[in-house]
């Protein structure tokens, strides 16, 4: 199967109902969430040079945490850095949509975030330490 082809399914499938977003976030996490307490958040066209997106991304009830799900058909040892990134500009995304002032004196309130990786390839996962 066309790894690519893995990806957009799996982006798809998370995306197109929030009911199935709240499962996964229960599956991952062990707690609920109402479907509709689910915002997402996407990066489209944010990176320079080759256009990269996000696979799932979205904050729990307004601001509890943001998730960044990202699906892997490759083994990518990189991924940790790549995630990261991916977060700042997304808390970035968030800090404009919810008008909030990074260079005022009051504290931000901001999502933690929590970061997965779906692996689902061909080649084994070597166990690290």
């Amino acid at each position: 199967m066309n790894l690519a082809i893995r990806d957009t399914a799996f982006t798809y499938m998370m995306t197109r109902d929030k009911r199935y977003t709240a499962q996964a976030y229960k599956a991952l996490t062990g707690n609920e969430v109402d479907a509709d307490k689910i915002e997402y958040y996407s990066l489209k066209d944010r990176f320079e040079g080759a256009p990269r997106y996000n696979d799932l991304a979205f904050v729990v009830d307004g601001w509890h945490m943001m998730i960044l799900i990202e699906h892997q058909s490759t083994i990518n040892p990189n991924m940790c850095f790549r995630m990261l990134e991916y977060f700042v500009y997304l808390l970035d995304q968030y800090i404009r949509k919810n008008k909030l002032n990074k260079f005022g004196v009051k504290e931000m309130r901001l999502p933690k975030a929590e970061f997965y990786i779906v692996y689902n390839g061909d080649e084994p996962l070597k166990e690290t330490s």
